[in-house]
């Protein structure tokens, strides 16, 4: 029974964010024509040429007008979709084994499952539901944009669904590892914020841009060659590899009430 509603409450979460993530997509489409006749009223381009930014702000705006795969990176695939895909990697892992440890439930589960069970099921669990709400937010997009008559290259879009799924499985195995150290749910939900927060100004150091998730996950060079970016793929990998079996001996030997 508790396996069964543990499954049904992921499940639940899954479907409100991939309902969520679905309808933003849908609304950036839409909202392509009133931001190109925003962008290209005479009150704007006038602001514009008087703005000490104004020559690199217009080609910005340019571009945004004139290019659907530019747009689709600045207001979608390089923005708001790297949001949800955070978002949904705390709001799936926070609660993972610090709710159980709050309600001094998870004994129960010891005494049918071995550790490794418990641990794998969890995890996978929640990668599996993290997949399956990126690339369902992905795959809107592409149908919204489909439906409305815009060109997007699909090999463009697909590489940078590829790279949001395999970075948001790093931010959830991290939130994942952070929800073992805590018996509150609220401490690793805080500390998975500070911790985005954290890659999210990486790039702005020259020491620590090697650490710029989010900007491997949407990627601006995409938009001149649609790849998923072997390497960095790997070492993103590779990283959530350690950071599960890390998890895993943490569990194996902390002490569970």
């Amino acid at each position: 029974m508790k396996s069964y509603k543990e499954i049904k409450a992921i499940q639940m979460r899954t479907v409100i964010m991939l309902a969520i993530l679905a309808g933003l997509a849908i609304v950036v489409v839409m909202l392509r024509n009133t931001i190109v006749s925003t962008l290209s009223s005479s009150q704007i381009q006038e602001s514009l040429k008087n703005s000490p930014m104004g020559k690199g702000l217009a080609s910005e705006m340019s571009r945004i007008i004139k290019d659907f795969s530019y747009y689709s990176y600045s207001q979608w695939f390089g923005k708001t979709y790297m949001q949800m895909a955070a978002l949904i990697a705390v709001v799936l892992s926070f609660p993972l084994f610090s709710k159980e440890r709050e309600k001094q439930t998870i004994y129960l589960l010891i005494g049918r499952m071995t550790r490794w069970e418990i641990y794998s099921s969890k995890v996978l669990t929640g990668y599996i539901a993290s997949l399956i709400t990126i690339f369902g937010g992905g795959i809107a997009y592409l149908l919204a944009a489909a439906i409305m008559g815009y060109s997007l290259p699909s090999s463009m879009a697909f590489a940078w669904m590829f790279r949001a799924m395999v970075g948001t499985l790093l931010l959830y195995q991290i939130g994942a590892y952070t929800s073992l150290l805590f018996k509150s749910q609220v401490k690793p939900f805080l500390l998975d914020i500070a911790i985005y927060v954290g890659l999210g100004v990486t790039p702005l150091f020259k020491q620590t841009k090697f650490l710029d998730l989010f900007g491997y996950m949407g990627g601006k060079e995409v938009l001149k060659n649609p790849t998923v970016g072997i390497v960095p793929t790997i070492v993103v990998l590779s990283v959530c590899a350690v950071i599960f079996t890390l998890g895993y001996l943490q569990f194996r030997r902390m002490d569970i009430c």
